[in-house]
């Protein structure tokens, strides 16, 4: 995409965690950018979901995950990581 590609456009990004980046490179290629960040990512915790994907990969009844998103995998490792030290807590002698 050379520059002036987008002469006179009009974008609306919805992007929230680069959206300064994403306006910047689309106003570099004459685009009149206006943002509105639609979402916002939170920690939901562990969730039952979570933990049955993982059971479910651990008996080998799933083919195929797609993760679309470095925060999902991170969020979804670190769910998975808590839940295995409080299920080994839970089971440790005198508790």
């Amino acid at each position: 995409m050379g520059p002036g590609t987008l002469d006179r456009l009009r974008v609306l990004s919805f992007e929230a965690r680069r959206a300064d980046e994403l306006a910047a490179m689309l106003a570099r290629h004459g685009a009149e950018v206006r943002c509105a960040p639609a979402l916002r990512e939170t920690s939901l915790g562990v969730r039952p979901e979570a933990l049955e994907l993982v059971r479910g990969l651990e008996a080998g009844e799933v083919d195929l995950v797609v993760l679309l998103t470095g925060v999902g995998t991170r969020a979804l490792a670190r769910a998975v990581a808590e839940a295995r030290t409080w299920a080994r807590s839970s089971r440790a002698p005198g508790s």
